[in-house]
């Protein structure tokens, strides 16, 4: 509209008024492709924030995944740890055992001896009364001779 009162004013004017109608002319274009540039610009712009919060919002969910991941990497860690104590447990159990083991060894080996050595005193002892009952049939013979001896020298 701004521009078509423009052409009016500059026919009126005559030959001074056909170069105002031109620069009037190149005005109005120059308006337009104004017009039609800030509409790109301001598509651009939508498009740029639109960008942005995309971004945004992978950031966000990104940043979420990685303290889920720092949580699991705590998480790992603290089992792994304890995983590690638990075996250092069984390790001091087993030489626990080990040694229980080795003491109960010896023990036996101290058992055995001494059931050997009270083997050898009861076959010693055996022998001993072997002989003491030989002795004893040899006595009881010698008296039942030395009996019949009183005997007949009661006689």
């Amino acid at each position: 509209m701004l521009a078509l009162n423009a052409a009016v004013e500059a026919a009126r004017a005559g030959e001074q008024g056909r170069g105002f109608a031109v620069v009037a002319d190149h005005v109005r274009k120059l308006s337009e492709d104004s017009k039609v540039a800030t509409r790109d610009i301001n598509e651009l712009i939508e498009r740029v924030q639109e960008t942005v919060n995309e971004a945004v919002e992978a950031m966000e969910s990104t940043s979420l995944e990685v303290n889920t991941g720092t949580q699991l990497a705590k998480d790992t860690t603290q089992s792994l740890e304890e995983i590690l104590k638990a075996a250092e447990q069984a390790v001091t159990l087993a030489e626990q055992i080990n040694e229980a083991v080795t003491q109960l060894k010896l023990k036996n080996e101290e058992v055995v001896a001494a059931v050997e050595s009270v083997s050898a005193v009861v076959e010693e002892n055996t022998a001993v009364a072997e002989q003491m009952a030989a002795n004893s049939h040899e006595i009881t013979g010698a008296m039942e001779g030395i009996a019949g001896v009183a005997e007949e020298n009661s006689a």
